[in-house]
């Protein structure tokens, strides 16, 4: 995704709460098996890092399940960056990452 993606309707601000979903970030309490509809609000139980441009970007709690396998973050955009389409990268315990190649626009 670039800022050039016709769905995004403008570019993230500094100091702006996004959400952002991903898969991959293990296990929450309480624990919710992958095959069962998803009721509440798990929380993981180790927090991920995330960044946008290499800067840690705070968000409450450890993040949460929103449905089998997504997770779903509330985040606050980095302040300091300048205009520009920026990397989010998260990870996880045991130093895991992910790849680079999602992207946010960012704007003053």
């Amino acid at each position: 995704m670039t800022g050039t993606d016709s769905r995004i309707r403008r570019a993230a601000r500094a100091g702006e709460t996004i959400q952002i979903l991903g898969s991959g970030f293990g296990a929450t309490d309480p624990e919710m098996p992958a095959d069962r509809v998803v009721y509440g609000t798990p929380e993981l139980r180790s927090k991920p890092v995330i960044r946008i441009n290499d800067v840690q970007a705070s968000f409450p709690g450890n993040g949460t399940l929103a449905a089998a396998g997504v997770y779903a973050f509330n985040i606050t955009v980095p302040a300091g960056l300048a205009d520009g389409d920026y990397a989010i990268v998260a990870e996880v315990a045991g130093g895991i990452r992910s790849a680079n190649t999602v992207y946010i626009p960012v704007a003053r």
